[in-house]
């Protein structure tokens, strides 16, 4: 997505109201189901090209992880580390949607991401990566992608 694409989609975001106090207020649900389609459509890949060097990243990868113990067991937690990545801040039922798994493994997830401090739940049920979680993803190079 361009500068100019990003900008015209906040600016999309943004509904005018009809209260006083409310039109201060900026409209994040549109903007965020807009993050939630477009991540979708990237998990949606279903074949690309590796070579060595995607092989031997992964080996480091995976060293990474490990140190997290229990929190990375679970196929899809580094993909909703993606997402947390990508987004910063985003509404529980949007990630549990992403991450396509049971709701009963997604509060597993999640539970075994917060002991670790990779993740918060705010006051508004949304689910927030923490600096922790932030560098994390630096470190196994999500930074790149994002």
């Amino acid at each position: 997505m361009s500068y100019q694409e990003e900008l015209q989609a906040k600016l999309d975001a943004v509904r005018p109201s009809s209260s006083a106090q409310d039109k201060h207020t900026l409209d994040t649900i549109a903007l965020e189901e807009k993050l939630v389609n477009e991540i979708e459509t990237e998990f949606e890949v279903s074949q690309y090209d590796l070579d060595e060097s995607d092989i031997l990243r992964t080996i480091k990868i995976l060293a990474i992880l490990n140190t997290y113990e229990d929190a990375f067991t679970h196929h899809k937690a580094l993909s909703i580390l993606y997402v947390l990545a990508k987004t910063d801040v985003i509404q529980a039922k949007n990630l549990l949607r992403l991450s396509k798994v049971s709701a009963t493994e997604f509060k597993e997830i999640i539970k075994s991401m917060s002991r670790h401090k990779l993740l918060r739940i705010n006051d508004n049920k949304e689910i927030e990566i923490t600096t922790i979680g932030m560098s994390l993803a630096e470190r196994i190079g999500f930074d790149v992608f994002i």
